[in-house]
């Protein structure tokens, strides 16, 4: 067990860390925080692009809404037989909704990291934009990359 800020931490858990000198206080504070515990200094981020990742298909995904879009298909033919209107209507919801996912899983996606906060997001065949799940930030396609918005 090492003792690192006040913390106690296994070896496991400080393998990777570095120590750098805070601008403000020139104490010596870890890479990987993103202010000095000491006096608070938020560093800047070096935020400007992350690449993008492998292009995935739903190969499951995609046929099990296509799937469940063919059978709210029959439930709308059978409530259409019967005259009922808002079994048709939520079973015709049901038929968009569905094909809407099984092709957009079809189509495909991009693993994508945010450049802002760095999560994982997937990011549509086509998209030209993304908007972090986590963070909430905008960020753009530009080629391979994802760029943050400046």
């Amino acid at each position: 067990m090492f003792e690192c800020y006040g913390v106690i931490l296994s070896v496991k858990e400080c393998v990777g860390m570095a120590l750098v000198k805070c601008p403000e206080c020139e104490k010596d504070v870890s890479d990987t925080v993103s202010s000095c515990p000491h006096c608070g200094y938020k560093k800047e981020l070096d935020i400007n692009s992350s690449p993008l990742g492998k292009s995935k298909i739903g190969f499951i995904t995609g046929p099990a809404f296509l799937f469940f879009a063919l059978i709210c298909g029959f439930l709308a033919y059978s409530y259409m037989t019967r005259a009922n209107t808002t079994g048709l209507f939520i079973a015709c919801a049901g038929i968009l909704v569905f094909t809407t996912y099984g092709v957009l899983n079809f189509i495909g996606w991009r693993v994508a990291y945010c450049p802002y906060c760095g999560k994982e997001e997937r990011l549509r065949r086509f998209a030209q934009t993304l908007k972090c799940g986590y963070c909430r930030k905008i960020s753009v396609r530009k080629g391979e990359n994802l760029e943050a918005v400046k």
